[in-house]
């Protein structure tokens, strides 16, 4: 790698060649500069195919499948799942150790989330940790009042300082923290 100016950056030197291997190099590199290029139409209507296929596939899962693919499938592939079959697969994401901090803070922002679903939400430290997270376990109507605190315990001092004043969250929440701040 050169340096300094002229011919600064990156070079290549090929070994030397004979005259097949040059006439196989130079197709080569032409039928490259021929090809023409996707055109950003081409390319967002093959996402959108490969999209609209998973969904398909996701949709035509029994519901053991649905199980099997919540506790390994792709990231893409676990969205689509929750989407579809949310309450029925959500503790099986909960389950699978490749699980986001937004896909955690997702359902956990669930107001229909079953109440240990949030206790195991609450029970894993590295999720806890996430303020996004807390957010969404703050704001969730059926997070108890043990989860609450053990939430805020977890939350930044100047974090907690701003809880008693965010209406998005519930009444006793806002409240816990108050009481904690004054002790």
């Amino acid at each position: 790698m050169k340096e300094e100016e002229p011919g600064r950056g990156v070079g290549l030197q090929l070994a030397p060649m004979d005259a097949a291997a040059r006439e196989a190099l130079r197709t080569f590199v032409e039928s490259a500069v021929d090809a023409p290029e996707p055109s950003a139409e081409t390319t967002k209507a093959d996402d959108e195919k490969v999209a609209l296929n998973l969904q398909e596939r996701v949709r035509s899962l029994s519901a053991v499948e649905q199980q099997r693919l919540a506790a390994g499938g792709t990231l893409s592939e676990r969205m689509v799942l929750e989407r579809m079959y949310g309450p029925t697969v959500w503790e099986t994401l909960l389950r699978n150790s490749r699980l986001t901090v937004p896909e955690v803070a997702r359902i956990g922002r669930k107001g229909t989330l079953p109440r240990p679903l949030v206790d195991v939400i609450a029970a894993n430290p590295s999720w806890l940790a996430a303020a996004e997270v807390q957010r969404a376990l703050l704001s969730n109507p059926r997070a108890s009042p043990m989860v609450v605190e053990k939430v805020l315990r977890c939350m930044t001092r100047s974090d907690l300082q701003l809880v008693p004043q965010q209406t998005a969250y519930p009444g006793p929440v806002r409240e816990t923290a108050k009481r904690m701040l004054g002790r």
